[in-house]
């Protein structure tokens, strides 16, 4: 079944990519990290439509204060919905810098990530306060 996760209060959806640059290496037909750096954004207010996994009893999660959305054994899936304020950044730290330039974490600090030749890869999204959990008809 799906709901809506709607976050009671502001300043609570935090979503942290981890961006990389690889090397390919031909012999062993393997990519390595060569460049990484871990940003987390705070989001002002969103929702979320979810499904919820298989045995995951809606009331109990009324209880919570912490959503993890990409934990499988919860959520089977979520999709952030478009409503007027969708992302609204309030805050943008950048940490974990491995193998970069000063210049290249300037650009990263300043929320530039687009302009170095990092790519995004893993991220996950947490809303650490209770929810509003509403189905959707």
């Amino acid at each position: 079944m799906k709901y809506i996760l709607k976050p009671k209060w502001k300043k609570c959806v935090y979503e942290t990519t981890v961006y990389t640059d690889t090397e390919y290496d031909e012999e062993s037909k393997t990519h390595t990290v060569i460049k990484s750096a871990t940003c987390t954004e705070c989001f002002r207010y969103e929702e979320f439509e979810v499904e919820l996994a298989e045995g995951v009893d809606v009331e109990d999660l009324k209880t919570w204060n912490e959503f993890e959305l990409d934990d499988t054994s919860v959520f089977s899936s979520y999709e952030q919905l478009d409503n007027p304020v969708t992302g609204d950044v309030c805050s943008f730290d950048a940490e974990e810098f491995v193998g970069l330039t000063d210049e290249e974490i300037t650009l990263i600090e300043d929320n530039e990530v687009y302009e170095t030749t990092l790519q995004p890869g893993s991220w996950h999204t947490v809303i650490s306060c209770e929810c509003e959990i509403v189905s959707v008809s």
